[in-house]
């Protein structure tokens, strides 16, 4: 009977070991396989064709005149677009930039490289003509917006898509909507449906917004 016993003991605790080696492997499978998963890259082909490898979470990100859409996901750049020397910013994005240093408007090759960027987005193959695309995609992964991202909703839905947050740009892009509801409410109320423009007085310079913008 002991020897029933003890030979029983002795089963269960190989059954036991083993149940546990079982669920060590399929933990350490899992974890791999996250890791991976954190860890890959994507591969997005952009307006002029070219297949560009996305890191996951890049760091050091360079999109002139698109850190409004990388505000508003969240996402901070290693340098902000600028005009004649760095004297003329988006000043209205400096709550968000404040110490983002500049880089000028045409991403001279020296300057870009000095950031030392893991991704650099494009607005539009205008900026990319010639050899300069050959040169951007030397220093980092370099993805080239086209035309029909133009329009802001589609460009903040491309920026969503390039950075992996589709559903962040939706979001906003929801709440932007929501926002306008209720402030289109408010004015009716306060002052009728009277014909409007709006101006844009920049520095001597005036530009009417378009509804079709």
């Amino acid at each position: 009977m002991k020897k029933f016993i003890k030979k029983n003991a002795f089963l269960t605790g190989i059954l036991i070991i083993s149940i546990l080696l079982a669920a060590c492997g399929t933990q350490s499978s899992s974890t791999i396989e996250k890791a991976k998963e954190e860890n890959s890259n994507r591969v997005l082909t952009d307006s002029i064709a070219h297949e560009v490898t996305i890191p996951k979470n890049p760091q050091r990100i360079i999109a002139p005149y698109l850190e409004d859409h990388l505000v508003a996901l969240g996402l901070k750049p290693v340098a902000q677009w600028s005009v004649k020397g760095g004297t003329s910013i988006q000043d209205y994005l400096q709550d968000s930039l404040k110490d983002i240093p500049t880089i000028e408007f045409d991403l001279p090759y020296e300057a870009v490289t000095s950031f030392n960027p893991d991704l650099i987005v494009i607005g539009s193959p205008e900026i990319a003509e010639g050899e300069k695309y050959k040169q951007y995609s030397k220093i980092a992964p370099t993805y080239v917006m086209g035309t029909e991202d133009n329009n802001w909703r589609n460009k903040l839905l491309k920026m969503g898509e390039i950075f992996g947050q589709t559903d962040k740009a939706k979001e906003v892009l929801a709440d932007y909507d929501q926002f306008a509801k209720e402030a289109k409410k408010e004015i009716h109320n306060k002052v009728g449906k009277p014909s409007a423009t709006v101006i844009w007085n920049i520095k001597n310079s005036i530009y009417m917004v378009s509804d079709t913008a």
